[in-house]
């Protein structure tokens, strides 16, 4: 009987390996030598992709045109307008109303006690001419009733500083005339009257109630500005007269 010998695995595997790299050794011979061959060999045909040579001349490209700008497109924005400016019209001078002369007086005639500081004569009335004048205490005119516009005045003018200093700055010692048919004209003031009296007895004069102010007077109205003997005094009148005739003028 025939005894059977095992090898282990490792001897196969290392017997394997000795007869596959023999071949492979001997492929790669083979094929270095074909190639060589292929090389080298003078016999060979020129390779069928050989092209036969290209003539290529160099030409300087033509210098090109600058290119054309095209023109610059017109300002669309219309112009600015010039502001017009238009004149200021002058304002007219106001026309001065020349104050009506002072006609002369039916009653009393003014007599010149003093001289103002401008030289001027302030119209003045004496002690003796104001005899009968009409007071705050002594009624209200013609007609008796409930208006007493000289005491409404007199009250107003008392209580108003710049009355009192347009007062003394003219006052010589007796009654100053600021109304005889017309405003007086008064010294160191413009226009008739003393302004700030003027002023004040138009006011109080245009509110007071219609039957007062066209209550019927007749002669002097005498007003003191003050209490105490000797302070200044106001006289106005003529023949006959209105209230309103201090306001508007004569009807």
């Amino acid at each position: 009987m025939r005894t059977m010998k095992f090898e282990p695995d490792w001897k196969k595997a290392r017997r394997w390996w000795a007869t596959r790299g023999v071949a492979v050794a001997v492929s790669a011979g083979v094929h270095v030598i074909i190639g060589a061959a292929l090389i080298w060999s003078p016999d060979s045909p020129a390779p069928a992709y050989a092209l036969d040579p290209i003539a290529v001349d160099m030409v300087q490209p033509e210098p090109q045109p600058p290119p054309i700008e095209a023109p610059p497109k017109p300002n669309k924005e219309p112009p600015a307008k010039k502001a017009i400016v238009k004149p200021k019209p002058e304002k007219a001078a106001k026309p001065k109303i020349a104050a009506r002369p002072a006609p002369p007086s039916r009653v009393v005639p003014p007599v010149v006690a003093g001289q103002a500081s401008t030289g001027l004569a302030m119209a003045e009335v004496s002690d003796s001419d104001l005899h009968g004048a009409a007071t705050a205490g002594s009624g209200s005119g013609e007609g008796g009733g409930q208006c007493n516009m000289v005491r409404l005045l007199q009250d107003a003018l008392r209580t108003d500083a710049k009355v009192q200093a347009s007062a003394a700055r003219v006052h010589r010692g007796k009654a100053i005339l600021v109304w005889n048919g017309a405003w007086v004209r008064s010294p160191d003031e413009e226009g008739a009257g003393l302004a700030n009296v003027r002023e004040t007895m138009m006011v109080k004069i245009a509110f007071a109630p219609e039957a007062c102010r066209r209550q019927q007077m007749r002669g002097l109205v005498l007003i003191s500005l003050n209490d105490t003997p000797g302070s200044a005094r106001l006289a106005l009148g003529d023949a006959s007269w209105r209230w309103t005739d201090l306001t508007l003028g004569r009807n």
